[in-house]
């Protein structure tokens, strides 16, 4: 009776294995972590274990009981890498070791052999957590990038692989100080540590082909004219959801004297993409780099990221608060053009008009008689119309 209760309380029936994993996560227990019986010889257990893990398989049969590990791969570990991690055969062999931990499951089947799903090739660690969590890089299936985010205020950091290589920088600083103009295809070296100076949240993107690093997350500021909308365009994919500022592309060409606009609602913008930034005239807007963004089909607005000459009539560009056809010469880095036909000298107006159903437009100015009805949005009749936004025979204008 006694062996019976015993046996009952273990969870084993005879004729039968019952798995268990064992190891510095749960203090060698032999029964605190079971595998679940799938009923299909295979079984399976799901469990957070920490960094640099050791474990073995515990197994009863009966009376017979074993510990499972693995052929040999170091002198007292079988190293469980992101490489190497399906149908390890179970052997009365070393301790298993996993360098990265997380969530993992454990699957166990009918040949005897050990696969583990939720390996973290990747983390990064730095001084935000004093060096001790780290954040793992989750990889991308349609592109094999790995990413990792974390909100950085001069913290130092690093990237750690399931090897135990930790990569960092090279330069002749303390710290590899990584900045806005050096942030992409960054060759990770077993160096020394990274630094970002200015506090916000950073998006690392790791190339495993080459070895290299690319960041985003700093901030773009965009200083408005009067008129309180700018055309932009910068290098990087943008962020402008919590900015304050609407941003438009043009997905038509001139259709009816007019070009209408399409609002970017989510605020994401993608890399060298040229929009229309509209916020508080003379006020600045402040967007924030990230890794990627949807692209804008059809987008008539082409923006530049270096200082490009233009040709004579190649499209229309803002001066003024209006759309001139090009008359030659640079358009400066950050800016953006209207790669639309010129037709004629006439120049094109903004729209911003907020009447339901009333398009946001770029629109052909017409010709406005001497006599033409010309109001302040406080209702005020003016002879002519100066920098601002006016009601001009019933329809509101910005100048």
């Amino acid at each position: 009776m006694t062996t019976a209760l015993l046996l009952a309380v273990c969870g084993v029936t005879w004729g039968e294995a019952t798995y268990y994993l064992a190891g510095s996560f749960n203090e060698w227990s032999t029964s605190a972590n079971a595998f679940t019986d799938n009923g299909n010889g295979s079984y399976t257990i799901t469990t957070t274990i920490g960094d640099n893990t050791t474990f073995k398989v515990f197994k009863v049969e009966g009376e017979t009981t074993t510990w499972l590990g693995g052929a040999s791969e170091g002198e007292t570990s079988y190293y469980i890498t992101y490489g190497n991690h399906t149908n390890i055969a179970l052997v009365n062999g070393n301790n298993f070791f996993i360098r990265l931990g997380g969530e993992m499951t454990f699957t166990i089947t009918t040949d005897m052999t050990l696969t583990v799903d939720g390996i973290v090739p990747y983390k990064l660690y730095g001084s935000f957590d004093e060096w001790q969590a780290g954040v793992p890089f989750v990889e991308d299936k349609t592109t094999g990038l790995f990413n990792a985010t974390q909100a950085l205020s001069g913290d130092q950091f690093k990237i750690v692989d399931t090897s135990g290589i930790w990569y960092g920088g090279e330069t002749d600083d303390d710290n590899y100080k990584i900045h806005e103009g050096w942030c992409t295809d960054i060759t990770l070296k077993n160096g020394k540590n990274f630094k970002i100076e200015e506090a916000g949240t950073y998006t690392f993107t790791l190339n495993p082909d080459n070895m290299t690093l690319t960041v985003r997350g700093w901030k773009a500021d965009i200083t408005l004219p009067s008129s309180g909308y700018a055309t932009y365009c910068n290098a990087y994919a943008l962020d402008f959801s919590n900015s304050g500022a609407e941003v438009f592309y043009a997905p038509n060409g001139i259709v009816d004297n007019q070009v209408k606009l399409e609002k970017i609602e989510s605020g994401l913008v993608p890399a060298a993409t040229g929009i229309i930034v509209k916020g508080t005239g003379n006020g600045t807007v402040t967007a924030t780099t990230i890794y990627s963004a949807d692209e804008l089909t059809g987008n008539k607005l082409v923006g530049v990221t270096t200082d490009t000459d233009l040709a004579e009539n190649q499209g229309y560009v803002l001066k003024n608060g209006e759309f001139h056809p090009c008359s030659g010469g640079t358009l400066k880095a950050g800016k953006a053009y209207l790669a639309v036909e010129v037709t004629n000298s006439k120049p094109l107006q903004v729209a911003f008009d907020n009447e339901e159903g009333t398009p946001t437009a770029i629109r052909e100015i017409s010709n406005q008689s001497e006599n033409a009805a010309i109001y302040t949005l406080g209702g005020v009749r003016v002879k002519k119309a100066e920098k601002g936004v006016y009601i001009i025979n019933g329809k509101k204008v910005v100048k």
